[in-house]
């Protein structure tokens, strides 16, 4: 093994272990990669769809539970199914 890493130009002051106790799988790449669209893997860890759950507490009064049950959450998609159902509702009442 250290021959290896040594013939491809990587040298270590002590010996070095490619496995992991925590069964994690580690990667060389190069210095400044880490967030390239090429070096990131989606996993599904819980083998089912996720679900993001969104409930608020407005005027000392709980709102209903908005389910978004598809895609991603951007800055639209919570402006159009949170903001402008529910917020849009109390206006009157702050003084908005």
């Amino acid at each position: 093994m250290a021959r290896r890493l040594h013939g491809g130009g990587l040298f270590a002051r002590r010996p070095v272990g490619l496995s992991s106790d925590s069964h994690r799988i580690l990667i060389w790449r190069e210095r400044g990669s880490r967030n390239h669209p090429s070096n990131i893997i989606e996993r599904d860890r819980y083998g089912g769809r996720g679900v993001l759950v969104w409930g608020g507490i407005m005027l000392g009064s709980p709102t209903d539970l908005h389910i978004f049950d598809a895609g991603s959450v951007n800055g639209t998609r919570y402006c159009n199914e949170i903001l402008l159902p529910y917020v849009r509702l109390f206006r009157g009442a702050m003084g908005l």
